[in-house]
């Protein structure tokens, strides 16, 4: 099955994926994750 083009993404992102591996986790991209001194 085909992904219709409206759904697909536009850009590219680096993406880190932070969190516990049972909590669903969160994706940062990498160059904010690296800026940041911590996350709310």
């Amino acid at each position: 099955m085909k992904l219709p083009n409206k759904l697909k993404p536009k850009f590219l992102y680096d993406l880190n994926r932070i969190g516990s591996s049972h909590d669903g986790g969160y994706l940062i991209e990498k160059s904010s994750h690296a800026k940041s001194e911590f996350f709310v």
